[in-house]
């Protein structure tokens, strides 16, 4: 547990691609945790790499946008949208949640990243809706 109290959370980052309200769910979670310092709390929808892009944007909010504690959510509801006849990837996806608190730390370490979106291997993994 990270011990920190709502009203000292700086941004909520909620990561996920089945979110319960289409224009953003993390408002929603800070109302739920309490916070009445109203802290930034936006959706992050980048599917599998959802909860990664999270971590890079704390981590961008802390080295240049002063934020102290960001409070990052990964969390889907894929059973939602399955078909559970097709074996080949039904298996791949599942509901799923967790969290964690990103703070600076003193020590000086590095954390870098290197993310890229290929268009062109859509083919791999496709759903329409």
């Amino acid at each position: 547990m990270a011990n920190v109290d709502p009203d000292d959370l700086d941004l909520i980052l909620m990561c996920t691609s089945t979110p319960e309200d289409l224009f953003g769910s993390a408002p929603q979670i800070q109302k739920q945790l309490g916070c009445k310092a109203n802290p930034l709390a936006y959706d992050i929808t980048a599917a599998c790499s959802g909860f990664v892009l999270g971590l890079i944007s704390a981590a961008c909010h802390i080295r240049g946008g002063g934020f102290c504690n960001v409070l990052v959510i990964g969390a889907d509801a894929l059973s939602r949208y399955v078909d559970w006849t097709d074996r080949g990837s039904c298996i791949l996806f599942g509901d799923a949640a967790g969290a964690v608190l990103v703070q600076p730390h003193q020590l000086d370490i590095k954390f870098a990243a290197v993310v890229q979106a290929c268009h062109d291997k859509k083919s791999l993994l496709f759903s329409s809706f």
